[in-house]
């Protein structure tokens, strides 16, 4: 299998900031990933922006970015050393945070603060469920299911996380069985995979996926997550 470009995220799209939650929640940490995309944008006069990449971050300390270049115009750029307001998108969410310079390392990489808090807007359309649930992993190219855990669910799609690092193409196809909390049983569901991302330190890969049907399997998705939103689970 072919190994997944070093950006796991989609650019987002106007229907996904549409559809954003109005409900936006506080978090501790950032789920940062290497060569991921970063929005800068001047405090001082937000229309100027600069699209850079995130390099690495240590947790409360830092996060070392590209040195941003920012539009002026259609011709101009510069470098703004001010504070910044900046956005980030990752799994459906989007991490919105204020920061400024705390040290350039080379002419092209500087380091930003890490933010002590930050804004989350969730843009999926189906709102997620944590669950914590045993699940097969079927993929047409081979002959042996890999087991795995969701880790959320929606009537849209889940995460699946699988042992291992595994190199699974953005758009692969794939049947992932589990029994939901209800004791429903989901078989074979057919899903998308939507984005992939590797833990290298702690050897695990998750996968983001989308549910295609069947509809009679589907049902089952739906019902428990209607479940789960009437009663607030």
């Amino acid at each position: 299998m072919k190994a997944p470009s070093a950006s796991a995220f989609d650019v987002m799209s106007k229907e996904e900031l549409e559809e954003k939650a109005p409900d936006a929640t506080s978090s501790k940490k950032l789920p940062l990933q290497i060569n991921s995309q970063i929005m800068l944008y001047d405090v001082s006069n937000t229309a100027h922006r600069a699209k850079t990449r995130v390099f690495g971050a240590v947790e409360h300390d830092f996060i070392m970015i590209e040195r941003p270049e920012f539009s002026i115009s259609d011709r101009l750029s510069a470098v703004v050393d001010s504070d910044y307001a900046c956005t980030y998108l990752h799994e459906g969410y989007l991490y919105r945070f204020r920061t400024k310079q705390k040290k350039e390392l080379t002419k092209n990489i500087v380091c930003i603060e890490y933010p002590d808090k930050f804004e989350t807007i969730q843009l999926r359309k189906h709102r997620r469920i944590k669950v914590s649930i045993e699940a097969k992993f079927e993929l047409p190219s081979s002959d042996q299911p890999v087991r795995g855990t969701l880790k959320d669910i929606s009537e849209g799609g889940c995460l699946l996380v699988l042992p291992g690092i595994l190199h699974i193409p953005k758009g692969t196809t794939a049947g992932v069985t589990f029994k939901l909390p209800d004791d429903s049983l989901v078989e074979k569901v057919q899903c998308s995979v939507r984005n992939i991302q590797q833990a290298y330190m702690r050897q695990y890969t998750a996968t983001g996926l989308s549910f295609n049907g069947p509809g009679v399997e589907l049902e089952k998705v739906r019902a428990f997550c209607d479940f789960c939103k009437k009663f607030r689970v």
